[in-house]
């Protein structure tokens, strides 16, 4: 990041983060990955990829998923949390986005795998749904509140369109103190939320509260775990071939760059040069996640 007179990488604009991380999901899951036992105890053992599954496993438990069940999701992406969701619990999905490439590679992961009855995906703006009242029985939004412009008015209609006592599920980037502008805004695309200030908007819309979990220390995105891997392979050569390292960075961030294009190197190259600011560790530190669980009252 550019601050304090510093000559390291710019960070891309949020906009430009989002076309990173579809490039270096390479279709996989957008979202942050979960890693039950601790980031830092387990991100070594477990790749990102599978670790993503695992957060969409938790949103699937959290849901109280049925078969047949019809599940709206706010903010699709590129579909694969709800293709999981549907093989491993047989429900029915309509999700939408207002991104027109998230919605040509949804609709087409849904017919590559055979699900095409089952999945359906909308191009609508979250704050004007187009469905009739309590028309889903359950709901999620995985890391899409944040990014949506009127977040109040979606949630609402999230409340709107679910029936009574249906599950609601949201996870989200957090910031749990004050970030530096471009960080937060690279990070999450607004200035964020709080644990408590999300969860007040989704009690605010007419929701109760079941759960509320700070999930800071067991997620992390995609991008921080390949500087994660980046960084350990450095510490490790540092130790015994010092001369190596840098030669070791320009042949990662190369493969990157080869699989996933100039956008994904750029972002890691520059995330791995802002770990060495003075600001960093605390940064990490205003970071979070927050998973939450709430229900829509009986009538």
């Amino acid at each position: 990041m550019n601050s304090k007179g510093s000559n390291a990488q710019a960070f891309p604009t949020a906009d430009q983060v989002e076309s990173i991380f579809d490039a270096l999901a390479q279709g996989r899951a957008l979202h942050h990955g979960y890693w039950a036992g601790g980031y830092r105890e387990d991100a070594g053992a477990t790749p990102w990829s599978d670790a993503a599954d695992h957060l969409t496993d938790l949103f699937i438990d959290k849901a109280a998923l049925r078969p047949g069940a019809h599940l709206f999701d706010l903010g699709c992406g590129n579909g694969q949390p709800v293709v999981r969701a549907a093989r491993a619990k047989g429900v029915r999905v309509t999700g939408i986005t207002v991104n027109a490439q998230h919605l040509a590679a949804a609709t087409r992961l849904a017919n590559e795998t055979g699900l095409a009855g089952s999945l359906r995906f909308d191009l609508v703006d979250g704050a004007l749904l187009p469905y009739p009242d309590g028309f889903f029985h359950a709901a999620w939004a995985m890391q899409s509140v944040v990014q949506i412009e009127d977040q109040a008015a979606a949630i609402r209609e999230v409340h709107r369109v679910l029936e009574p006592g249906g599950r609601f599920v949201l996870g989200d980037i957090i910031t749990r103190a004050r970030l530096p502008e471009e960080y937060a805004a690279v990070w999450t695309g607004t200035t964020g939320h709080t644990l408590n200030s999300l969860t007040a908007l989704v009690s605010e819309a007419g929701f109760e509260i079941l759960e509320v979990t700070d999930l800071t220390a067991q997620t992390r995105c995609m991008v921080s775990w390949y500087v994660d891997e980046l960084l350990r392979k450095l510490d490790e050569l540092a130790g015994v071939e010092p001369a190596a390292a840098g030669t070791y960075q320009q042949r990662y961030l190369g493969d990157i760059a080869a699989k996933h294009g100039p956008g994904p190197a750029q972002l890691i190259a520059a995330v791995a040069e802002y770990r060495k600011h003075p600001d960093y560790a605390s940064n990490e530190e205003s970071m979070g996640f927050m998973l939450l669980q709430a229900r829509k009252k009986q009538s």
